[in-house]
């Protein structure tokens, strides 16, 4: 009977209502979400949806259409662009022969120095609480969700993803964002337990979940209270220097994010 009686009041429309060409709006604290215990995954994209099928077209042409001359990405070590640094190109695996861009990549001196500023921590990442760590990890997580389209697109160019294999990396990268700096918060309030963080961590990804796993390693090192040096692999270093930017645009400072591309044979082993 009651069902009846809600029968004029409940929308017959689709509940699907998934737009990714809409603005987003900043996901302010909310309590009963912050507990690591209610953690709700990052959505997917729903590309059975004809506008989000729409935006990702947009993104790729959008892509397409930028000269390969302006996708340089600069060394940037201890908070500052490296002038006159080696670069290397990034090739495009499915257009033989077609630049993804350039990245520049790091000597044996830009290693050492970013190693020492990671120590240093010039702006007492260390010091900082988990609560504050956390409330600027909530940013990152928002400019994530508002890079999907060009996290999604560099990584295909890149890494030679489809959108299929590059949108749920997006969704978890935000969630490892979202879930570690909780628990860090939820570590730091148990009774009877002193944490701290490990000094410097080195992330070093794999090219084969450019998005994803690197994302995880920076936002559980920072959570804890950790500088962080990112090594990406040589093949997603463009993808890993957007993910970079996600994190320095939320508010990390560059000194305690440091992004170090390079061969895994020389940087890699220096690291």
């Amino acid at each position: 009977l009651e069902s009846v009686a809600k029968i004029d009041t409940i929308s017959n429309q689709p509940r699907r209502q998934q737009d990714r060409s809409q603005p987003l709006e900043f996901m302010a604290a909310d309590q009963p979400q912050e507990d690591w215990a209610c953690f709700e995954n990052e959505p997917d994209t729903d590309f059975s949806l004809p506008a989000n099928e729409l935006w990702i077209r947009q993104q790729l042409q959008g892509w397409q259409q930028q000269a390969s001359e302006t996708r340089h990405r600069p060394l940037v070590i201890a908070g500052n662009e490296v002038p006159d640094a080696e670069c290397q190109v990034a090739w495009d695996p499915s257009c033989d022969g077609e630049q993804a861009g350039t990245y520049a990549v790091a000597s044996e001196e830009d290693v050492t120095r970013a190693i020492s500023c990671a120590r240093e921590d010039p702006t007492d990442w260390r010091e900082t609480t988990a609560a504050q760590r956390s409330e600027l990890l909530r940013q990152v997580a928002h400019q994530l969700r508002v890079a999907r389209g060009e996290l999604i697109t560099v990584a295909l160019a890149e890494a030679g993803k489809t959108v299929a294999e590059a949108d749920p990396e997006v969704s978890e990268a935000i969630d490892f964002v979202e879930f570690y700096r909780r628990c860090a918060v939820s570590y730091e309030q148990m009774p009877g337990i002193n944490t701290r963080g490990l000094g410097v961590v080195v992330v070093a990804s794999p090219w084969n979940f450019p998005i994803a796993i690197p994302c995880g390693g920076i936002a559980a090192a920072l959570a804890s209270g950790n500088t962080v040096i990112l090594k990406p692999a040589s093949d997603t270093a463009l993808t890993a220097h957007r993910l970079c930017q996600c994190f320095w645009a939320a508010g990390v400072p560059p000194e305690a994010l440091q992004l170090v591309p390079g061969s895994g044979a020389t940087v890699g082993e220096r690291l």
